[in-house]
């Protein structure tokens, strides 16, 4: 495996804190910390040699003389079950306040993309690579740093979006309007360090959109989206299912992120502490009074604490993997999630090795025109109305993003009953139905789902 270990020294201490351990014999959520940590069921250790760290010259090459190894990581707690929520808490949304071993799930990680952000020396590294065991990956893994060429990113994608200045003006509003397909979003949201904070607020608009859609299929709740409207936590984070998201029985420094085909384990900035949220001099306090749920509480707890290691977490695998985004599993790039985008840590000399990213936008354009005409098809099939008031005004105009092959028709007729466009359009959506607007199963047995 990539990154030998060369020694038995740790890395940092802080990658598992004994203090935070749950319980020993999982029958409870509390437990002393002397039999925390003579019974570890679960454990990530992170070991060194004298050598130095290598860096590389890009993001997207291996780190060397580091390593990063899991154990045990067969079962764990949903999220909402950290034991920082005490029982007053619990009760107050009349919820069980016993947690014992019978809430332990196994992990339902088969084969796919499995991966570890961890931290040292204030540094973020990600330890990516296929597996078939979910305590274990193919000796193939490779670890990278993230941040590297950060200056140089920042000024090459400020020199592409002058060059570009007309595509960004139309993306910039296509994103404020919520207009902008997922793989679109994810594509510059993978960029987010990178932009200005002009258009940084952009991607926040149309992650707001992207949540408000999710309440509304429910997938996410209210909290969740008050939380993106103050941009709280990494903006990552609001594209992960948090009925995905899980803790180990003996640590409250990790978050794991599972599916069938994905596994993520991400090391947390600060230990979850729910406590902390409803002290008389939190910050956060009005936004923890509107939770609902513990779900909500564990869910705020989370984004509160897992700090900067999120920017490493490969989200584009993780929507990969459940099938929402693009059907490769194993991603092209490490911290992108376009091929072209490697582009941005180089030096340029020419406008010309920017005409493939500026190809990339170009198509990310037509992808938004694209959705947004299948949005109005499909916002027309399923209430009958069309979707602006003055829709046959918009398709005389000059918008080029509005359909004009209805210019002359009676709205006051229902869509519906034309029986060709229907038929027309039944693929785009049976697609919608089944692929994008499909539910989220949460299994309630033993096994996630």
């Amino acid at each position: 495996m990539l990154g030998d270990i060369y020694g038995n020294r740790l890395f940092s201490q802080n990658l598992l804190s004994y203090s935070d351990i749950a319980s020993s014999t999982h029958s409870s959520l509390t437990s002393s910390p002397i039999k925390q940590f003579l019974h570890q069921l679960w454990k990530v250790v992170t070991v060194k040699g004298s050598k130095t760290v290598e860096e590389p010259e890009f993001p997207d090459q291996p780190v060397q003389n580091i390593n990063v190894e899991i154990h045990n990581v067969d079962r764990f707690y949903p999220l909402r079950y950290i034991s920082s929520i005490t029982e007053p808490m619990r009760k107050r949304y009349e919820e069980p306040t016993d947690i014992t071993s019978s809430d332990l799930l196994f992990n339902p990680f088969s084969h796919g993309l499995s991966s570890i952000v961890f931290s040292y020396k204030k540094s973020t590294y990600l330890k990516l690579g296929a597996s078939d065991n979910y305590n274990d990956m193919f000796e193939d893994a490779q670890i990278y740093k993230y941040g590297l060429c950060m200056k140089r990113a920042r000024s090459n994608i400020l020199l592409a979006m002058n060059y570009s200045s007309k595509i960004y003006l139309k993306l910039s509003d296509y994103f404020k309007h919520g207009k902008a397909p997922l793989s679109v979003l994810v594509h510059h949201v993978m960029l987010y360090e990178y932009y200005p904070e002009e258009f940084q607020d952009v991607l926040w608009s149309a992650t707001q959109f992207h949540v408000m859609h999710q309440v509304r299929l429910n997938r996410a709740s209210l909290l969740q989206a008050r939380a993106c409207y103050q941009k709280l936590g990494d903006i990552r984070m609001y594209f992960i299912d948090p009925a995905d998201m899980y803790v180990p029985p003996d640590s409250l420094n990790w978050l794991i992120i599972c599916t069938k085909d994905f596994q993520g384990l991400i090391q947390l900035k600060r230990t979850m502490d729910a406590k902390k949220l409803f002290q008389r001099r939190s910050k956060h306090l009005t936004l923890a009074q509107f939770a609902t749920s513990s779900s909500d509480l564990s869910w705020l707890c989370m984004m509160l604490s897992i700090g900067r290691n999120a920017r490493a977490l490969p989200i584009h695998g993780y929507l990969s993997a459940k099938k929402v985004l693009y059907p490769s599993i194993i991603p092209d790039n490490v911290f992108c999630m376009r091929q072209v985008d490697s582009v941005l840590f180089k030096e340029i000399h020419s406008i010309h090795q920017f005409l493939e990213f500026q190809g990339r936008l170009f198509m990310d354009l037509q992808d938004c025109q694209t959705f947004h005409r299948e949005y109005e098809i499909y916002h027309c099939y399923r209430t009958g109305k069309p979707l602006y008031e003055s829709y046959e005004e918009k398709a005389r105009g000059d918008d080029p993003f509005v359909m004009r092959s209805y210019p002359k028709m009676n709205f006051e007729v229902s869509i519906n009953s034309n029986k060709d466009i229907i038929e027309k359009y039944k693929q785009v959506f049976e697609y919608k139905r089944n692929s994008l607007l499909r539910p989220v199963l949460v299994g309630n047995g033993q096994k996630a789902s």
